[in-house]
C-alpha cells in the first residue's frame, strides 16, 4: 500500500500542476483531494523514501569556518561575520536565529520533516513547488514532481543546514542555504524565509506543516497558498 505521505505528495502535485512550471570553506491539494488520502498512521513520514543525492553544501560548521576563533567573538559579531561572509556568495545564503529559535526549528523539523514551498517565476503568477525533507540537521529540497516520479533519483535544488554549535554558548543559531543551478540566489532567499515562516512562525502556520505530515486529510492546499506572501513582499513571521 502506498504510504500516506507519498499519497499526500502525489495530491500536492495534482493540485499545483494547473499553475506550475513544467519543469569561508576549508578546502574549498485541494481540500477534496486531500480528504481522499487514507487515514494516516502515527508517523506516516517514516514510511517515505529519503532523498538520496550528493549533498550540495557543507555538512559541518568546521567545514565553513574556524570554529575556535568564532567562539571567541561576541554574539553580535558572530552574526555579522556569518552574514557578511555569505552576502558575498552567489550560491549560498547565511542567516542567524536565536539559540531558542534554532532549537524550536530543529524540534519541529524532526516532528514534521516534510513540507512544500512555492517558487514563483514570471509575471503571470506561475510557480512550481519544492518539496523539503529534513534529515539529521539538514533540509534537502527538490522539485516536487521529480520526487513523485522517482524519489531516490530526485536532484537537489537547495539544501538548508542548521548549525547548533554556538546555540548554547553564544545564543546564536547559524543557518546556511546552498542553492544549485536550478534556483537563483534570490529564489533561495525567499524559500529560506518561507521555511522559517511556516516552521517557527505562528502556531496557526506551523499547524499546516503538522497537518501535511500527520493529518493529510486536514491539509488544505488553497488555504495554504492564501497564506503565502506575494513574491515581492517579505514573508513576515
Amino acid at each position: 500500500m502506498m504510504s500516506v505521505c507519498r499519497a499526500a505528495v502525489r495530491t500536492a502535485v495534482r493540485s499545483t500542476r494547473s499553475r506550475s512550471w513544467g519543469f569561508f570553506e576549508a578546502g574549498g491539494a485541494y481540500a477534496g483531494n486531500w480528504a481522499a488520502v487514507p487515514a494516516c498512521s502515527r508517523r506516516p513520514w517514516q514510511q517515505c523514501r529519503h532523498l538520496s543525492f550528493s549533498y550540495p553544501g557543507p555538512r559541518k560548521l568546521s567545514e565553513i569556518t574556524n570554529l575556535p576563533l568564532l567562539e571567541k567573538e561576541e554574539p553580535a559579531i558572530v552574526s555579522d561575520i556569518w552574514r557578511q561572509f555569505h552576502d558575498a556568495r552567489k550560491d549560498a545564503i547565511g542567516a542567524t536565529l536565536s539559540g531558542a529559535e534554532l532549537q524550536e526549528l530543529l524540534k519541529r523539523a524532526k516532528e514534521s520533516p516534510m513540507f512544500i514551498f512555492p517558487v514563483h517565476r514570471g509575471a503571470d503568477g506561475g510557480y512550481f513547488m519544492l518539496l523539503c525533507q529534513f534529515q539529521g540537521s539538514h533540509f534537502l529540497l527538490t522539485f516536487l514532481d521529480d520526487y513523485r516520479t522517482n524519489p531516490s533519483g530526485a536532484q537537489p535544488y537547495m539544501s538548508v543546514s542548521l548549525f547548533s554549535d554556538l546555540a548554547e554558548s553564544k545564543g546564536v543559531g547559524l543557518v546556511r542555504a546552498d542553492v544549485t543551478a536550478q534556483l537563483s540566489r534570490a529564489e533561495g532567499v525567499r524559500v529560506l524565509d518561507l521555511m522559517q515562516r511556516y516552521y517557527i512562525g505562528s502556531e496557526e502556520l506551523y499547524g499546516m506543516v503538522r497537518a501535511f505530515n500527520h493529518a493529510p486529510a486536514e491539509f488544505n492546499f488553497e488555504v495554504y497558498m492564501s497564506t503565502v506572501p506575494a513574491p515581492d513582499a517579505p514573508p513576515a513571521q
